[in-house]
């Protein structure tokens, strides 16, 4: 399993460029039901750290990683899934709010 901070890093590489992060159709439903924009996504992929051990997805068997950052006055999580440590794509799983599910 790769540290956190390789995954953090890659992460953080992938959300320099928008056409190498895609959004699942749940995680878009998420985001507007919380009033989380894109920009507050991307704000998180590309400054957040990764605070929890990734784990790997045992249907997809991707890595599925949680950043997460304060930001516009909310501590947001974004769930991003990478293929390995090399990926070059990576896909936003979810979004949360994490102070409104408390």
């Amino acid at each position: 399993m790769p540290r956190k901070i390789a995954i953090e890093k890659l992460i953080q590489e992938l959300a320099k460029d928008s056409k190498r992060i895609s959004f699942t159709f749940h995680c878009l439903s998420r985001m507007k039901e919380r009033h989380i924009t894109r920009v507050l996504v991307f704000d998180v992929l590309q400054k957040g750290l990764v605070k929890r051990e990734p784990e790997i997805d045992m249907v997809t068997g991707y890595l599925k990683c949680r950043m997460e950052r304060f930001v516009a006055g909310r501590e947001l999580a974004i769930v991003v899934a990478v293929k390995n440590i090399s990926a070059t794509k990576g896909v936003v799983v979810t979004a949360i709010d994490v102070r409104r599910i408390k």
